[in-house]
């Protein structure tokens, strides 16, 4: 047989049928034509469905030319049947389409290093099996069928709930949309490869483009936890079936749907309430089965941080002497050895007043009304809430002997978790105060780069089988960590770990760790973030820490003192983290000094330590994104809460986004690191507990839909179940707007309405007179009134000061307000009016004339300020500068010293940035200024 040539025998016609090839005649030639562009050969010509024996033994499909005479060579060997084949198609390349065009980049050079894009826009990948392209994220989008879309925003026309969904291109990413389509409809394409993210979201990027295209080819899916070349050729060879990602795919379609569904009833509904059923598209407002919960947290923050009044609170801290000897003495604690949250600080007070013989005022009565706001997180077995009590208690102590007794035990601190999503956007935040999407951005940008794995996940452990795989990871890790990498292994701290390594705890993916790659040209928050993952991953492989814990029990007259040493005795982990990790163990902290049985105990003195209660801190992006992914676990109910143990708000990949949502929405305003609810936020969840849908803002609910819909991924729950539930929700929903709320008794103000006298009815957007047609707005400057509030306002023309009024710069401020002639309101600057300085309770001396400082609302000012005085003095001190709140400690300070301890947390109202100064008196002592250190320490104060 001459070369070129390939000797063909037809099978019979029959046997040709069942094995799926179509009847054709005798193949003895094949074609090869040149691309001169790109300087290879391929070959042309019409699939014969036979098979061709080769001069090598191959047996392979083959392409026969029309015209020609010359064999050149054999395509891949690819099956094909009958079902699939067009007679006038080429046979044998895959379309794999990746998510992201660094992805396809990736795939393309793991399956050939010399692969180049074709000169396209946007830029594909032509190899010899495979056509390599990508989306841009989602290039289209759900979109309900125009017959049933309203224009018009009315109550009347919702709910709206389609029989079915269409998908329309998103234009910003038709380009990509464009190649692609063009690329499925090539003759030559017969197998598609769904590369996107390794997720739900991953999914229904690609199912979407698959409906819009529709496209007919078989499809497989590519599941990338790693962007290595041998992560990618080894997930090549282990393809999903389009069957088996069936139930990821419902459940993909299910959250996008009931994301439209609710969302656009929902956010129809309201902004058409709102704007009272005119013009409602031009004031939207949105809602959603994941940031309305998320808000209704913050609101709930921004409440309990409103009504929160300061209570006085006591702690006693005794100096006890072993010796003369200077350094042989020590302090502790008092504690009260009986405390329990069970009892009631009432309780508790009448029991420890009883034992002392103190008389106390009547402490039975409201803890929290009588002496200000007591959160559960403010008791502890240390803190005294009577002054009266913490005197008997000092005064009975005082320079009396004691009986010393020490408890010295090892205590193991076990290594953290691997990272998921989550746990390391919260500790980008603490660290480096990287907003969640900040952080996401950075970690999607390592992954496109192969030097971490799937940024987006919740799990925190590896598979069983990656126990040598994670141990060439641990060798290829930078120089900087290899001595630590090097330790893991010569040690076999990597081999068999169970509480790293199981496949019990793994659902779609595993825990962030660096691939292995050697990162190159890292801006310098990608390197922070590469770090915490590589130091992260070096330290969940090491041994616990190990401390030695001494605790020095003090008896004196029945009381009983504690204190504690503890100092690292072994670094197991901590050792990764070096000085830092010493400093975060308290290694180096004062040592006890001994105790010499022979040698008497006294106590020399006793020191009472006041403060005041603060409220609890604004949420940051790191404590939000905690609260989200436990979302549910505190509930009573113990079938929901086991239901929602791995549930939450949110997914580890889209609640990032949700707090971006809730401030571009401008529900929520970012103050440096910390998440301020605006009034328009504080509007919306009122609203929704006035019409009687809070379902919407618990998140129970939200974290249940979440599970279902994990369940739906496990093939546990059916799709036409759960999308039941969401649309009679909807219908729920909606009708709750139909006419007006039911409001309780206190939405009717006791005020009369300042012009005509009539009653005064409080609605979402304002108080109305149903006589008159008088309307005060709720919101104003941003700030959310109270019904107690705008009382207060009618009944007295004025109220402050009040505070969070945000201003045109974006700054919070304060004020007083009052309703001026024509019922206009007029903003008040200079402190309350006709408020009696006298009666107020003294904090300090005055540093300028001797007399009485106290606190008006607004400043700390002088009671001989007021104009009654013969010489008014100056003096005045803002109660807040700079949006800091400055408390009666710091200002007791500058009444004395003339100066604050170096305070942290000022903003600048013309950069926004954050910086830190002391507070000192001005020369004329008639208030204070600002001072900084020294240029070299600029930094610092940045921070």
């Amino acid at each position: 047989m001459a070369a070129g040539l390939a000797c063909v025998r037809a099978r019979p016609p029959r046997a040709r049928a069942r094995s799926g090839q179509l009847p054709q005649g005798l193949i003895k030639i094949f074609l090869a034509t040149r691309n001169h562009r790109n300087n290879k050969c391929f070959l042309r010509g019409r699939l014969r469905g036979v098979e061709a024996k080769l001069s090598g033994g191959l047996k392979t499909r083959g392409y026969v030319g029309k015209r020609g005479s010359r064999l050149v060579g054999a395509v891949s060997p690819i099956a094909t049947t009958a079902k699939h084949h067009r007679k006038d198609t080429l046979l044998g390349k895959k379309l794999i389409i990746a998510e992201k065009p660094a992805v396809a980049e990736n795939i393309a050079k793991a399956l050939d290093s010399k692969a180049t894009a074709e000169q396209h826009s946007p830029q594909y990948f032509e190899l010899h099996d495979y056509v390599i392209a990508s989306a841009a994220g989602h290039l289209v989008k759900l979109d309900c069928p125009e017959e049933f879309m309203p224009e018009a925003w009315s109550i009347d026309t919702l709910p709206i709930i389609p029989p079915r969904f269409d998908v329309c291109p998103i234009e910003e990413s038709r380009p990509f949309l464009d190649l692609i389509t063009k690329l499925l409809q090539r003759p030559d394409i017969t197998e598609i490869v769904n590369a996107c993210d390794a997720g739900r979201e991953g999914e229904l990027i690609f199912r979407l483009i698959m409906q819009h295209t529709n496209a007919q080819q078989p499809t497989e899916r590519l599941w990338l936890q790693s962007l290595t070349p041998e992560s990618i050729r080894e997930s090549l060879n282990n393809l999903r079936s389009d069957e088996q990602m069936r139930p990821l795919a419902d459940a993909a379609y299910c959250r996008s749907e009931a994301d439209w569904t609710v969302g656009i009833n929902g956010s129809r509904a309201v902004s058409v309430y709102m704007a009272g059923g005119v013009n409602a598209e031009r004031r939207p407002m949105s809602v959603g089965r994941v940031q309305t919960p998320t808000l209704a947290m913050l609101v709930e923050r921004e409440a309990m941080i409103a009504s929160h009044r300061p209570r006085a609170a006591c702690d006693i801290r005794g100096e006890f002497a072993v010796s003369s000897e200077s350094d042989s003495r020590y302090t502790a604690h008092w504690i009260d050895e009986q405390f329990s949250k069970d009892e009631t600080e009432a309780e508790r007070a009448q029991r420890l007043s009883t034992r002392l013989g103190v008389a106390l005022p009547d402490v039975a009565a409201d803890d929290d009304s009588l002496f200000g706001t007591l959160r559960d997180a403010d008791r502890q077995a240390r803190t005294l809430w009577h002054h009266e009590i913490a005197q008997a208690i000092a005064t009975k102590c005082q320079q009396k002997p004691c009986v010393v007794e020490e408890q010295v035990r090892t205590q193991r601190e076990n290594p953290p978790q691997l990272f998921n999503t989550t746990a390391l956007a919260v500790e980008a935040n603490s660290r480096f105060g990287f907003s969640a999407k900040h952080t996401d951005k950075i970690l999607r940008s390592l992954w496109n780069m192969k030097v971490l794995t799937y940024p987006s996940v919740s799990e925190r452990h590896l598979p069983e089988s990656d126990v040598a795989k994670t141990q060439d990871m641990l060798k290829a890790l930078p120089p900087a960590y290899a001595p630590l990498a090097a330790k893991i292994l010569e040690n076999g701290w990597c081999d068999s770990r169970k509480d790293i390594f199981d496949d019990a705890k793994l659902k779609d993916h595993y825990a962030i760790i660096p691939t292995g790659t050697q990162p190159s040209d890292l801006s310098e928050p990608q390197r922070k973030i590469f770090d915490l993952v590589a130091r992260r991953t070096l330290a969940a492989f090491f041994p616990a820490s190990e401390y030695r814990v001494t605790t020095r029990l003090t008896r004196c007259e029945g009381e009983l003192f504690k204190c504690e040493s503890r100092v690292l005795v072994a670094a197991g982990w901590r050792e990764v983290y070096g000085k830092e990790g010493d400093a975060a163990a308290g290694d180096g902290a004062r040592s006890l000094c001994a105790i010499d049985p022979s040698q008497p105990v006294m106590a020399t003195n006793m020191l009472l330590e006041t403060r005041k209660t603060k409220p609890p801190a604004r949420y940051t992006d790191a404590s939000l994104l905690k609260s989200m992914e436990s979302a549910g676990k505190t509930l009573e109910d113990e079938d929901l809460r086991t239901a929602l143990k791995d549930a939450g708000l949110g997914t580890p990949a889209t609640r990032a986004e949700i707090i971006e949502t809730l401030i571009g929405q401008e529900y929520v305003r970012r103050q440096r690191r910390e998440l301020a609810v605006t009034g328009k936020g504080m509007q919306l969840i009122q609203l929704l507990k006035d019409v009687g849908v809070s379902e919407l803002i618990r998140p129970d609910l939200t974290g249940e839909w979440e599970h279902k819909l994990q369940q739906m991924q496990d093939g546990e729950f059916a799709r036409a179940g759960f999308m039941a539930q969401i649309n009679s929700f909807t219908q729920r929903f909606v009708d709750a707007f139909r006419g007006e709320p039911e409001l309780d008794e206190a939405a009717t103000l006791r005020a009369p309405c300042p012009t005509c006298g009539g009653v005064l009815r409080v609605q979402p957007r304002r108080a109305r007179c149903g006589k008159c047609g008088y309307a005060f707005p709720r919101i104003i400057k941003q700030r959310l009134f109270t019904v107690s509030e705008l009382e207060t306002l009618m009944a007295t023309r004025s109220i402050g000061p009040l505070h969070n009024f945000i201003g045109k710069n974006g700054q919070p401020f304060s004020a007083s307000l009052v309703l001026g002639e024509g019922e206009k309101l007029e903003f008040n600057f200079d402190g309350p009016a006709g408020i009696d300085l006298n009666e107020l309770p003294p904090l300090g001396k005055c540093c300028c004339c001797g007399g009485d400082v106290v606190d008006d609302g607004f400043k700390f000012v002088c009671r001989n300020s007021s104009g009654t005085s013969t010489q008014p003095c100056p003096f005045s001190m803002n109660k807040t500068m700079c949006s800091r709140e400055i408390d009666e400690t710091e200002l007791q300070q500058v009444l004395s010293d003339g100066k604050t301890d170096y305070l942290k947390g000022f903003v600048s109202p013309r950069t926004g940035r954050g910086f830190s100064a002391f507070l000192v008196l001005k020369p004329d002592r008639s208030g204070v200024q600002f001072e900084f250190k020294q240029r070299q320490n600029a930094k610092e104060d940045q921070k």
